[in-house]
């Protein structure tokens, strides 16, 4: 059986729950790949305007504040560390699952939106996840970046 996920919609991301002395599995591959140095960029990157849900918009801001990187590329390297088969069971345990027919609507405020150039492997894996299981790039991309803010949290917690 796929691993449990808290998916409860009042959580928010709380980046004091860190602990200086641990990291998790995936805040350590986020700082490892956040130190590579960067290839050089090509012209050939897709760029795309991409809306994010509230919490995801948060976390992104918050992490590239901490990090003093562009929220471009963390949102490149967060959706590189995360892992495929923690992407599948978050979206096999949601109760309804966003398809391209099915896109939610915020209604009231504007939804946060960032301007991305994705790295080529990046969009690939985004393209591909997408296409899988029938839903747009960016709910695609929320699905990932709340994979990444769930396992990041759950293994300070665990720890």
């Amino acid at each position: 059986m796929g691993k449990k996920f808290n998916i409860g919609l009042d959580e928010t991301f709380d980046i004091s729950k860190k602990s200086e002395s641990k990291f998790s599995r995936y805040l350590q591959d986020l700082e490892d790949e956040i130190a590579k140095p960067r290839e050089d960029v090509s012209a050939d990157l897709k760029r795309i305007n991409m809306a994010f849900t509230d919490p995801n918009y948060e976390m992104i801001l918050e992490y590239s504040e901490r990090y003093q990187v562009t929220m471009a590329h963390l949102i490149n390297v967060m959706a590189r560390v995360t892992k495929d088969e923690d992407i599948e069971d978050y979206i096999t345990s949601l109760p309804i699952k966003p398809t391209k027919n099915h896109v939610r609507r915020k209604k009231g405020a504007r939804s946060k939106r960032i301007n991305i150039y994705f790295e080529n492997d990046v969009y690939e894996k985004i393209e591909k996840g997408a296409e899988k299981h029938n839903m747009t790039l960016t709910q695609y991309l929320n699905i990932v970046l709340s994979v990444y803010n769930t396992r990041a949290i759950d293994q300070q917690e665990s720890k």
